[in-house]
C-alpha cells in the first residue's frame, strides 16, 4: 500500500522538484530527458521553481525516488547560458564603441582621397575630406555632446522596458548613422555633425546595459568578473577597429567600406542579442535549474524585482548633505589648526585665510537666510 501511495505521489509537482534537486538535471529543456521521464511514468512540467527546499518530511519519498530511478542517467546542458549572454553583450558594447571612434582612424585615408576635390584660387587641389582643425573639433565635440544628452533618457528607457529591446534599438540607430557617414561627409558637413551626435547619443546606452547584465545574469560571487570583462570593451574595440579600418583603407575598397563593414557587423550582433538575451533568466527555458539557482542565490528581492524605481531626488539630496558636511568639516579643521599655531604665526595665517573664511561664512549666511525665507513663506 505504501508503494502505491508513493507511486501516485510521483505525479505531483513537488515530487518532480525533488527529482530535479537530486539529479541537477533539466528535463524541461532537454528532449531526451523528457522522453525518459515519460517512459518512467513521471509527467513532465514545463516551468518549475529553480531551487526547491528538501524538508525532513520528504525523506521517505526521496528514498523511493532514488530506488526507482537507480541507474538512470539524465542529460544536462553543458553550455552555460550566462557565458553566451556575456560574450554577445561584450561584442555589442564593442560594436557601439567602434562606431563611436571609427572616424578617428579614417581621417588619414579621407585626407588622401581626391575623388571629390576642388581647386582653390592658387590652383592647389584639396580634398573635401581634408578637414581643418576647427571642423575636426566640431566632429569630436558633437559625439561627446550626444553621449552626455543621451545618458538620462536612455537610462529611463532601460528602467521601463529593460535591455532586450532598448539596447538593440540604440545599436541599430548607431549602425544606421555609421553607414550614412560617408554619404554625409560628401554631401553636407552639417549632416555629418548630426550623424555624429546620433552616434554619441546611442553610445550612451552602453553603460546602463553593463549594469543590467551584471544585475540580471551575474551571480553575486561573479559580479566583479562580469564588470571587469564588460568594461574592457574599449580596448578590444579600438584594436579591432584600428586593424580592420587600416586593412580596408589600404585595399581597393577604400575608407567608405570600413563604415559599411562596421554597420553590417553591428546589425548582425544586435540581432543576435535580441534573439538570445532576456531580462529575466527565469523566463527562458534555455537556462537550466542549476544555473538559475547559481544566478539568483543569495540575491535580495530588490535584485530580482524589475519594477523597482530609482530614488533620484533622494540620492541627490543625500549627496548635497554630504558635500555640505564635508565643507563644514574642512573649515572646522582649518580653524583648529590655526588656533594651535603660535601667536606670531596666527597673525600671518589670518591674513592669508581671511578671504577664504569670509567667503565660506558668507555662503553659510546666504544659505541660512534663504532657508529662513522659505520657512517664512511656508508659514
Amino acid at each position: 500500500m505504501e508503494k502505491v501511495v508513493q507511486d501516485h505521489r510521483l505525479h505531483r509537482s513537488r515530487d518532480f522538484k525533488l527529482l530535479l534537486l537530486y539529479y541537477n538535471a533539466s528535463p524541461h529543456i532537454v528532449l531526451k530527458n523528457r522522453q525518459k521521464l515519460q517512459t518512467l511514468g513521471i509527467q513532465d512540467l514545463p516551468h518549475l521553481p529553480y531551487s526547491p527546499d528538501l524538508r525532513s518530511t520528504d525523506y521517505h519519498l526521496f528514498r523511493s525516488l532514488q530506488n526507482r530511478l537507480a541507474g538512470q542517467k539524465f542529460h544536462d546542458r553543458k553550455v552555460v547560458e550566462k557565458v553566451i549572454v556575456i560574450v554577445i553583450g561584450f561584442f555589442c558594447l564593442a560594436s557601439m564603441y567602434s562606431n563611436y571612434i571609427i572616424i578617428n582612424f579614417t581621417f588619414i585615408c579621407m585626407k588622401n582621397d581626391f575623388s571629390d576635390a576642388y581647386v582653390d584660387g592658387n590652383g592647389t587641389t584639396h580634398s573635401i575630406y581634408d578637414y581643418t582643425s576647427e571642423e575636426k573639433k566640431w566632429i569630436m565635440w558633437s559625439v561627446a555632446f550626444g553621449t552626455i544628452i543621451g545618458t538620462i533618457p536612455l537610462n529611463i528607457l532601460y528602467v521601463k522596458y529593460g535591455a532586450r529591446y532598448t539596447f538593440p534599438i540604440a545599436g541599430f540607430i548607431s549602425c544606421i548613422a555609421t553607414a550614412f557617414v560617408p554619404w554625409a561627409a560628401h554631401f553636407n558637413f552639417f549632416i555629418l555633425i548630426i550623424l555624429r551626435f546620433i552616434q554619441g547619443f546611442a553610445y550612451s546606452a552602453d553603460f546602463a546595459a553593463i549594469g543590467l547584465m551584471c544585475v540580471r545574469w551575474a551571480p553575486l560571487s561573479e559580479t566583479a568578473i562580469f564588470v571587469s570583462i564588460l568594461t574592457s570593451f574599449n580596448g578590444i574595440a579600438s584594436t579591432i577597429t584600428n586593424s580592420a579600418t587600416g586593412l580596408i583603407c589600404e585595399s581597393f575598397l577604400g575608407w567608405r567600406y570600413s563604415y559599411y563593414f562596421h554597420a553590417v557587423a553591428g546589425v548582425a550582433l544586435f540581432v543576435l542579442w535580441a534573439v538570445v538575451y532576456v531580462d529575466d533568466p527565469q523566463a527562458t527555458e534555455r537556462v537550466s535549474s542549476r544555473e538559475l539557482d547559481k544566478i539568483q542565490r543569495n540575491k535580495s528581492e530588490a535584485h530580482l524585482d524589475k519594477n523597482s524605481k530609482v530614488p533620484y531626488v533622494r540620492n541627490i539630496s543625500k549627496y548635497y548633505c554630504v558635500a555640505k558636511s564635508s565643507q563644514s568639516g574642512a573649515l572646522w579643521s582649518r580653524r583648529e589648526k590655526w588656533w594651535s599655531q603660535p601667536s606670531h604665526s596666527r597673525v600671518t595665517a589670518a591674513s592669508r585665510t581671511l578671504p577664504q573664511q569670509r567667503r565660506a561664512l558668507c555662503s553659510d549666511r546666504f544659505s541660512r537666510r534663504s532657508n529662513n525665507k522659505q520657512i517664512g513663506k511656508s508659514e
